[in-house]
C-alpha cells in the first residue's frame, strides 16, 4: 500500500501550477514536508504546535483559520488542499466548503484523507471516523467538483476538481 504523501507528492508534480499549497492537519509533518519544496508557498494549519515542520503556520481550528486568515488568500488562487484535520462528517464538509473558495478552477486539486477505511474497526473519531460520508455527500450534491475515491492509498483518499464556468469540463472549449 502506498503512503498518501507519496501520491500527493506524485499529484503535485503534474500540476500545471505549484503557487500554493495548504495542508489542514499537519500532524508529524510527513506530507508537509515532503510537498512543501515544490511549492511557492506551503500554509499548514493544525490544533496542535507543528511549526517545526512548516514554512508558514497557523496553530488553530481550520474554522478559525477560514474565519480569520482567509484574506491572506485570494480566491481561485491555491494549487492544491490537502484536508486531513478533524475526520468528523459535518468538520471535513466545512472544510471542503472553505477549500472550494479558494482553489483555482480547473486545475486546482482539493485531495480528502480517510475516504476509504478498510475495515470497521477504522470508523472511529481517532481514525477514520466518518470522513468517508462526507466524500459521498460532496459526489452527491456538489455540481462544481468532479471527485474520485481512490480506496489502496493509506484509508483512501478522495481526489476533487472544482470546475470552470457553467460546470465546463475544459477550460478552453465551449460547451464542455
Amino acid at each position: 500500500m502506498i503512503h498518501h504523501s507519496e501520491f500527493l507528492f506524485l499529484l503535485a508534480n503534474v500540476l500545471p501550477a505549484r503557487d500554493i499549497y495548504v495542508e489542514l492537519g499537519v500532524q508529524l509533518g510527513v506530507t508537509h514536508q515532503r510537498l512543501a519544496p515544490l511549492f511557492a508557498r506551503a500554509i499548514g494549519v493544525d490544533i496542535a504546535d507543528c511549526r517545526a515542520y512548516c514554512r508558514e503556520f497557523y496553530q488553530r481550528t481550520t474554522d478559525d483559520f477560514f474565519s480569520k486568515h482567509l484574506a491572506s488568500l485570494a480566491a481561485d488562487s491555491v494549487d492544491l488542499i490537502f484536508i486531513d484535520a478533524n475526520h468528523e462528517r459535518q468538520q471535513v464538509l466545512r472544510d471542503f466548503l472553505n477549500s472550494l473558495f479558494l482553489v483555482k478552477p480547473m486545475t486546482g486539486l482539493i485531495v480528502i484523507h480517510d475516504t476509504y477505511p478498510g475495515a470497521e474497526s477504522f470508523l472511529n473519531p481517532d481514525q477514520c471516523d466518518n470522513a468517508w460520508m462526507a466524500a459521498k455527500d460532496i459526489r452527491k450534491h456538489n455540481a462544481v467538483v468532479e471527485s474520485v475515491t481512490i480506496p489502496g492509498v493509506m484509508h483512501g483518499l478522495t481526489v476533487c476538481r472544482k470546475l470552470g464556468n457553467g460546470g465546463r469540463h475544459l477550460h478552453w472549449k465551449e460547451g464542455s
